[in-house]
């Protein structure tokens, strides 16, 4: 869902910009997205580090350790998705923020530089995802990522081409119909997994992320922008980010210690409920200030570069 989701929202921002100002700044982007991703990224990568050298010290269990020290090459490039068998799977889930990065690293080039010839970006982009999934030995995960990076850019570019499209996405039957679809292929992944399951839901999911784009009147779209829910999405970042670190601690740790299991709901909910709060604390003090570092930093670039180019 994440990757769709900044298939569209990225690609439908650069639309916005090249249609109010005439093009794209590349420069203001990629500030604002290092100062998004990279503090919080580190941040976590750090705790990874601390947490395993503590092990090793304190229990003298040295394998996340010298799971870290391999992995670490791969981690601190947003290469994880192409790491070793030998650098084990700690801090495993980095792999979607190295697929991540390439897009927003890529994508917004071929985009300024092909944006009048769509058949050529569309070609580029696919030969370049290919490349780097071939460099990955064409893993489910990158391919499932391209994939639905993919399908929110490509529906982005399709809407902004197409008044019909826009007209069809404001339906709010579309987001009902995204929703269950979601549903639907999220519950077979789990009775019978599949990459096409993960597939299928990217679909999905850049339709509904479009039609809560175009259209806010939809049940599903109230729902959304229900308190609790925006209160929670500002922290989905941080919650993805740390969980796996709570979840270790709670139950690997804590729990485990004292000789307690608890059933995977359970267990769900325990781990999310307690994510929440940390990721709030890492909000407030790592992602937030540096968000507003980072848009300040490119407003400022922005207001330099408009300014050199007057002749005043």
């Amino acid at each position: 869902m994440f990757f769709a989701l900044s298939g569209w929202l990225i690609t439908s921002l650069l639309l916005e910009e090249v249609a109010k100002d005439g093009s794209a700044n590349l420069g203001a982007f990629y500030i604002r997205r290092v100062t998004r991703i990279a503090p919080m990224y580190y941040v976590t990568m750090v705790l990874y580090i601390i947490l395993s050298l503590a092990q090793l010290i304190v229990k003298k269990d040295g394998e996340n350790w010298h799971q870290m020290l391999n992995a670490l090459p791969w981690i601190a490039t947003f290469n994880s998705e192409y790491r070793t068998v030998g650098a084990g799977d700690i801090f495993g889930h980095a792999w979607t923020l190295g697929v991540e990065e390439k897009f927003y690293v890529i994508w917004p080039i071929i985009f300024v530089v092909f944006r009048a010839k769509t058949v050529s970006a569309f070609i580029l982009s696919c030969a370049v995802a290919f490349f780097l999934t071939y460099l990955a030995g064409f893993d489910p995960g990158p391919i499932r990522g391209y994939l639905g990076l993919g399908f929110g850019a490509a529906l982005a570019i399709l809407a902004a081409q197409r008044h019909a499209v826009i007209s069809l996405l404001r339906r709010p039957v579309v987001a009902v119909v995204s929703v269950v679809c979601i549903a639907g292929f999220h519950a077979a992944s789990i009775v019978h997994p599949a990459t096409a399951w993960h597939v299928l839901t990217s679909f999905s999911t850049a339709f509904l992320v479009a039609c809560l784009w175009y259209c806010d009147s939809s049940w599903v779209a109230r729902g959304l922008s229900w308190a609790p829910m925006a209160f929670v999405g500002r922290l989905t970042f941080g919650i993805y980010l740390l969980h796996v670190l709570v979840m270790n601690v709670l139950l690997k740790g804590g729990m485990a210690k004292f000789g307690q299991s608890l059933d995977w709901p359970i267990a769900f909910i325990v781990v999310y409920g307690a994510s929440i709060p940390v990721a709030y604390a890492f909000y407030r003090v790592v992602e937030r200030p540096c968000i507003n570092f980072g848009r300040r930093l490119a407003l400022t670039r922005f207001a330099r570069a408009e300014g050199a180019g007057s002749p005043g």
